[in-house]
């Protein structure tokens, strides 16, 4: 029975167990034909909407879809996976903005807005991804707290290439570029997009300060970047953003040894961004499998 512990890809069993539970699940669906057309089949689908509510104490919690073995992972890691993450979205107040820019799920956009009560720009522009972002901001009743936005924020605001690792929910290292950034290894993209391993599809990136006076858009207190890959793009979009004195604080998910992470770091400095910490993504991981192709390390900045 095939499974791989060292799995990137989530839709691959990682342990014995999974694999298992994989096999019997799928005998299941096809002794019933779960998967064929039919009103009973359709409506038992249709009926199932699996969710995992967590605790975030005093009272509050947050629903978020299970409908995925990744989205059940993401809830379930909230507070381990990135606890950096979480003790910065802890300082903010009902008087902040939150620009969630990589919003993935919503699961840090979410969490902000019940724990404190702030508003958030939630940007995510992979479709699936958005599509259960949606969902999770109407099953936690925040319409009125979070705006989902469904572009890519880029240095300018052009038609470019969306490149999707896979089709998974709540997957991760899509990568979106313009002309003027190519793809990494575009080659080996578009060979995997050719043999159904991944997919690539147009879409209109949105430059950072032209949303500046846009009806419903208000400028962030606090922004977090995590693109895997575009935050130099992203950050040369906002120019005008970094010189405003209400954005206070920054976390951004970086390479710092490349030459793209260096020169964040050098832009950030100029506009008097302060560094405060840092610390790898995979310090967390018991098999930091995928460190060797994103070796991503969170960035916390403050204005001096």
């Amino acid at each position: 029975m095939f499974f791989n512990p060292q799995a990137v890809a989530s839709d691959t069993p990682r342990n014995f167990w999974q694999a298992v539970c994989r096999k019997l699940a799928n005998k299941i669906i096809k002794t019933f034909k779960l998967n064929k057309p039919g009103i009973f089949r359709t409506e038992f689908r249709q009926m199932l909407e699996p969710m995992i509510t967590v605790s975030l104490g005093n009272n509050k919690k947050i629903i978020m879809d299970a409908s995925h073995g990744r989205l059940v992972w993401r809830a379930k890691t909230l507070f381990s996976e990135e606890p950096e993450t979480i003790k910065w979205l802890d300082t903010l107040t009902k008087n902040d903005v939150f620009w969630d820019v990589g919003a993935n799920v919503g699961l840090y956009s979410i969490y902000a807005a019940v724990r404190s009560g702030c508003k958030v720009i939630a940007f995510e522009p992979e479709p699936s991804n958005f599509s259960i972002l949606l969902k999770n901001i109407y099953i936690n009743n925040l319409q009125k707290q979070i705006l989902p936005f469904n572009a890519p924020l880029s240095d300018s605001s052009k038609l470019g290439l969306m490149h999707l690792n896979s089709l998974t929910k709540g997957g991760a290292f899509n990568k979106f570029c313009l002309s003027s950034i190519p793809l990494e290894k575009p080659k080996k993209s578009l060979q995997m997009a050719r043999e159904g391993k991944s997919i690539n599809f147009f879409c209109h990136s949105i430059k950072g300060d032209s949303l500046s006076g846009l009806k419903g858009i208000t400028l962030p207190t606090f922004l977090k970047i995590d693109v895997d890959g575009a935050e130099l793009s992203i950050i040369k979009g906002i120019n005008n953003l970094l010189k405003n004195n209400k954005l206070k604080n920054i976390l951004i998910e970086i390479e710092d040894k490349t030459n793209n992470g260096k020169e964040l770091l050098k832009i950030l400095k100029q506009n008097n961004y302060v560094f405060a910490s840092k610390r790898s993504n995979w310090q967390s991981k018991n098999n930091p499998i995928g460190e060797s192709f994103s070796p991503g390390v969170n960035y916390i900045f403050k204005k001096d």
